[in-house]
């Protein structure tokens, strides 16, 4: 499991200022360059499902879904706020536990 939280950026959308949680939705909803089958849609309508309110805990395979999705998205603007959204994601560890 990996927990995520939804930080404030200082990008506006409007009257709103995205979090970590809308630029993660922004990933996953570009398509691959073949487009989407069912079952990448359905592993990645997963993931969104998840992304609401403060904190969110994700299993490995829906975590593995949105780095993925972070990594490879090519972005139109250049922000810091959304380089340490990718840095985020990208060393979010695996917590560690007493096994």
């Amino acid at each position: 499991m990996r927990q995520l939280e939804n930080k404030e950026t200082t990008i506006e959308n409007g009257d709103k200022k995205l979090t970590y949680f809308d630029l993660a939705k922004s990933c996953i909803n570009v398509p691959p360059q073949a487009g989407f089958d069912v079952q990448e849609m359905n592993k990645r309508l997963r993931v969104i499902e998840k992304l609401e309110g403060e904190k969110v805990e994700l299993e490995d395979a829906d975590f593995d879904t949105l780095k993925q999705c972070v990594v490879e998205m090519k972005w139109g603007v250049l922000s810091r706020d959304i380089s340490d959204f990718v840095k985020y994601i990208q060393d979010e560890k695996k917590p560690t536990g007493d096994n």
